[in-house]
């Protein structure tokens, strides 16, 4: 895979290890690091294990608030077709 440079290829291998690692984890890795940079600013370098895959899933399966796709609409649509 083409990175451009060193650099390049180095921040490339650590982004496709933190979204393997969400994967393997069975994590949706947007929702994590949305999770993650939302608390990283205020959090304690010393508690870095807080912020792993594993944390956010036991935190996020104790409050399964509904994902933006899943729609709260009860009534009838008007494109849904008859059968």
């Amino acid at each position: 895979m083409f990175a451009g440079s060193k650099g390049g290829g180095e921040a490339m291998a650590t982004a496709f290890t933190v979204i393997e690692t969400a994967k393997l984890n069975g994590i949706d890795p947007q929702a994590w690091l949305t999770w993650v940079l939302g608390r990283i600013a205020d959090h304690k370098t010393n508690r870095h294990d807080e912020l792993m895959p594993w944390s956010y899933a036991a935190q996020a399966a104790q409050a399964r608030p509904p994902t933006p796709c899943q729609s709260t609409f009860t009534g009838r649509s008007r494109f849904r077709r008859s059968e």
